[in-house]
């Protein structure tokens, strides 16, 4: 099956569009402010983004380790067996989140985003 020039052209224009969408979401995300990590729906600790600091926060299956440092915050080290939430790597904007589903642990980051409001109901 051959393209022709229009299938070409419409296919650029696709691209060019994604490619144009993520650069939007990197400008309008917010860079977070504090990083907060729960445990079974319980804030264990609230901390500044930019103090550097490691974090163990007890879980049903054992230690999570969160480390922040360098602006962002991660899970360094977790019981669970898949190891999903440390393999999600660093977040630092505001509304991310690496999540520990088997520990019952969620670290968050919250901030200021630039785009305001993020949903509205009626």
């Amino acid at each position: 099956m051959m393209l022709t020039l229009s299938d070409k052209i419409l296919i650029g224009v696709f691209l060019l569009l994604s490619g144009l969408s993520f650069l939007a979401l990197a400008v309008f995300r917010g860079a977070g402010q504090t990083v907060v990590v729960e445990q079974d729906g319980k804030v264990m600790a609230r901390r500044s983004i930019a103090v550097e600091d490691t974090l163990r926060i007890e879980g049903p299956l054992g230690v999570t380790t969160i480390q922040i440092a360098g602006g962002r915050a991660r899970v360094l080290d977790a019981p669970c067996p898949q190891q999903l939430c440390v393999k999600t790597g660093a977040i630092s904007n505001a509304g991310a989140m690496v999540v520990c589903v088997p520990n019952r642990v969620v670290v968050r980051v919250e901030g200021h985003s630039k785009d305001g409001v993020d949903a509205v109901t009626r």
